[in-house]
This record gives structure tokens, C-alpha cells and sequence, in this order.
């Protein structure tokens, strides 16, 4: 199989099929301003924590049913290291009682590095004799990949309450819709 050729054609494939570019995942179009709303403006917090230590939060006020909010963790201890990045998608549906019905799709993506120790390089030929005398150092290599988690689900839930809605490796993430007051 010629690969000049077939790297092409799958490029021309994909853009024919109509799948958005990886810049345009994951955004989405605001709602228009005839959608329906909720009879209030909710502040919704997503917080993450670990023992009595937050290591983040995102928080959006909105009138909307559908969420769609993103944000970053603080930045890890080691500064080379990207932040963990949450997503949370989905729609809010008051019910009677004053109770909230939100269907959800939690996301987590955590930067995942390894590392590679290449073998040391034996001196060349013809270097000096100081240069012979040093012991070869090994190279290493870091990479970083990313792991994505999903969860899926829906939560009834009382305004104002913070409900645990996922718990991975330790860290608890929480969300919480409180009624914001209209000035």
C-alpha cells in the first residue's frame, strides 16, 4: 500500500464526511435567545478535592437548560506539567417542588507522562582523551499523553445542595446548582 497516497485520501475522506475539525470539537453554538429558559439563573459549581485540599473549581450562572462548561484543575505541583482539564455537558430540567432533573456527562482528561531512558552513547572516534574519560550519559526522553474518563447519568437534585457526582483516584468532584438572586 502506498502511503503517499493513502494519508491524502483519508484527509480528503474526513472533510468530505463532514466531521468537524479537532478545533471545532467540542464547542458549541450558544443558544439562540428563543430557546426556552429556566425560571431562574442558576450558578452551577463543579469542584474537585482531595481530602480537605480543593484542587479546583468551574463555575457558570446561566438561565440555559443545556450545560456545556470546561475548565482547567490548578496547575500540578511540577510546573512542566499541564493542568487536568474537566468537562461537563448536559441539560437542567426544573421539576415540581422546586427540584432540579440534570442529565450529565462528566469528563475528565489527565496529562499522563512516561518517560524513556535511551542507552548512553559510547564516545567517537578520534575524540580527546578527556573525552574518552567520561563516563556516557543516557538521554531521556518525557512525553505527554492524555487519559480521558466519561461518565454518564442523571441526578435529581435539591437547589442550593452539593451532590458528589464522581469520585476517581481520590478526588472527589462535586456539583452544586444554587438560584442566583435577580438585582
Amino acid at each position: 500500500m502506498n502511503l503517499a497516497r493513502t494519508l491524502p485520501a483519508a484527509f480528503i475522506f474526513l472533510l468530505a464526511s463532514g466531521l468537524p475539525a479537532r478545533a471545532e470539537l467540542g464547542r458549541s453554538a450558544p443558544p439562540s435567545q428563543t430557546a426556552p429558559t429556566l425560571s431562574t439563573n442558576y450558578r452551577l459549581k463543579l469542584t474537585a478535592k482531595s481530602g480537605d485540599k480543593a484542587l479546583g473549581e468551574i463555575s457558570l450562572l446561566t438561565c440555559s437548560p443545556n450545560i456545556d462548561a470546561s475548565g482547567f484543575l490548578d496547575k500540578p505541583a511540577d510546573a512542566t506539567l499541564p493542568a487536568t482539564t474537566l468537562t461537563l455537558r448536559g441539560k437542567i430540567a426544573e421539576q415540581e417542588g422546586g427540584a432540579l432533573l440534570v442529565t450529565y456527562t462528566f469528563g475528565l482528561s489527565t496529562p499522563v507522562v512516561s518517560r524513556t531512558v535511551l542507552p548512553p552513547r559510547r564516545a567517537e572516534a578520534g575524540a580527546g582523551a578527556a573525552d574518552a574519560k567520561a563516563e556516557p550519559r543516557s538521554a531521556v526522553t518525557s512525553m505527554i499523553s492524555y487519559r480521558e474518563h466519561f461518565s454518564n447519568g442523571a441526578l435529581r437534585m435539591q437547589p442550593g445542595k452539593s451532590y458528589e457526582l464522581v469520585t476517581m483516584a481520590g478526588t472527589v468532584y462535586s456539583l452544586t446548582l444554587s438560584p442566583e438572586p435577580q438585582p
